[in-house]
C-alpha cells in the first residue's frame, strides 16, 4: 500500500527585514513540507498573496506602504477564511486587540519563534 501524501503548506512571509523572512524560512521548511513565498513590503504582500494563494500569511506589523493590520484587512476582504499570524517585535498598546478584531487569528511575537512552525502547521 502507497503512503498517501499531503499537499505541501504553502505560507507567506511578509517582513521588510530579510534575516527575518530568512529566519522563519528556515524554521518552517526543515519538515519538507512547506514551500515558502515571501514580501517586503505591503503592496508586495498583496501581489504574491494573490500569486501563491498561501495557506497561511505570516505578517509583520511594521511595514512600509502598509501595516501587517491593513494588510490583512485587504486579504480577509477577498478571503474572508485565511489564517494569519501578526508575527512581530512591535508590542504598542492596542495592537494585538487590533489585529484579532481585524481577524488575524494568532498574534505572536518575534522572540517566540520557535513557536511559528507548530501554529502553521495548526492554522494551515
Amino acid at each position: 500500500m502507497t503512503p498517501l501524501h499531503e499537499p505541501p503548506m504553502r505560507v507567506l512571509v511578509v517582513d521588510d527585514e530579510e534575516d527575518i523572512r530568512t529566519l522563519v524560512r528556515v524554521a518552517l521548511v526543515t519538515d519538507g513540507r512547506v514551500t515558502v513565498s515571501e514580501a517586503r513590503d505591503g503592496p508586495d504582500a498583496i501581489v504574491q498573496w494573490r500569486r501563491h494563494l498561501p495557506n497561511v500569511v505570516i505578517l509583520d506589523h511594521l511595514l512600509p506602504g502598509l501595516t501587517g493590520i491593513e494588510i490583512a484587512r485587504l486579504i480577509l476582504r477577498e478571503r474572508c477564511t485565511q489564517a494569519i499570524i501578526l508575527f512581530t517585535a512591535c508590542s504598542v498598546d492596542g495592537v494585538r486587540e487590533e489585529a484579532l478584531a481585524a481577524g488575524i487569528r494568532v498574534c505572536l511575537s518575534k522572540a517566540d519563534l520557535w513557536h511559528l512552525p507548530q501554529l502553521v502547521r495548526r492554522l494551515a
